[in-house]
């Protein structure tokens, strides 16, 4: 009896599965017709710099790619933490393109349509963000506030070298 309960839970867990993934995939349709709208646009601009184009072009010809949701869940632990190490280093990333706001909501939708496709790669993905968001962002204050401490000791100890120097 429990193998067939196990086998009844298995089936009615896909079951479940499939219905949010087929409402997910209905939900994210006018999304994705504003995500072809906006990069038709933006492709059409003759302005829009090499690097920004074969980003949107990447973008709509993946919008309903799975896979990109899973490297999306593979991949963000590294970008992470690569993130974090650049908040110390002052390096920005910072996009200086004249249609920096059209290449946001382009991401924006796109991420929002791939994840459509995959609703167990988004959950793990929300799930990795709440755990970057507890372990990390405690760590990245921490170090933050280290760095304050060492700096204030380095120069704590020039001036006292300084002092001891000159014979005060």
């Amino acid at each position: 009896m429990t193998g067939e309960m196990l086998i009844l839970q298995v089936a009615a867990a896909f079951l479940l599965y499939v219905i949010l993934k087929n409402r997910l995939v209905a939900l994210a349709h006018p999304l994705r017709m504003r995500l072809a709208d906006l990069g038709r646009d933006l492709l059409a601009e003759p302005s829009l710099d090499d690097a920004s184009r074969a980003r949107v072009q990447f973008q709509l010809d993946h919008a309903y790619n799975g896979y990109i949701a899973w490297a999306f869940v593979v991949s963000f632990p590294v970008a992470a933490v690569r993130s974090l190490i650049d908040s110390f280093t002052g390096k920005k990333n910072e996009d200086s393109s004249s249609f920096k706001s059209d290449l946001t909501a382009i991401t924006t939708l796109a991420t929002l349509s791939v994840f459509a496709t995959s609703p167990i790669a988004a959950v793990l993905f929300i799930a990795e963000m709440a755990i970057f968001a507890v372990l990390w962002i405690p760590v990245g204050s921490a170090l933050r506030y280290s760095e304050k401490f060492l700096a204030t000791t380095e120069h704590s100890i020039m001036m006292m070298g300084d002092r001891v120097r000159h014979g005060h």
